[in-house]
């Protein structure tokens, strides 16, 4: 379980083992060596904090597609606060099978009423989330 207090070193040693991009392995990389002993929480707050234009929503979608049970619900709630590109919510809500109630609300108050056609397609059944896949 990645928590606030795992070892970014760790995070990183979990996601070398992923179809992660080399942009994204390079950069965590990076950033372990520069703060070797940094938990997961520090990335999220001080290093990404001192350096917002570094923060790639992206990212942040691909960790919740792909490691999300493995955040435990503080660290989704962390890095679900960072999301504030309407597209970037969408897919996450579209993509992440186990988001609780509370984050399909927190992510439809980014992107609701400003992707008309995603959401019509949502809506029209031409995309179904895979949290209705589960639930089916």
């Amino acid at each position: 379980m990645i928590t606030k207090k795992t070892i970014f070193a760790d995070y990183v040693k979990i996601m070398e083992g992923t179809d992660a991009c080399q942009a994204a392995k390079d950069w965590c990389m990076s950033e372990n060596i520069k703060y070797p002993n940094c938990t997961f929480e520090q990335v999220m707050t001080d290093v990404l904090a001192a350096k917002p234009e570094i923060w790639p929503e992206g990212w942040a979608v691909w960790n919740l597609v792909v490691l999300g049970d493995r955040f435990d619900a503080e660290m989704r709630s962390l890095i679900l606060q960072k999301i504030k590109d309407p597209m970037a919510a969408f897919k996450i809500y579209e993509k992440v099978a186990d988001l609780t109630d509370e984050e399909d609300l927190a992510l439809k108050v980014v992107f609701e009423n400003k992707l008309p056609v995603s959401e019509k397609k949502l809506v029209d059944g031409e995309l179904i989330r895979e949290k209705d896949k589960i639930s089916e």
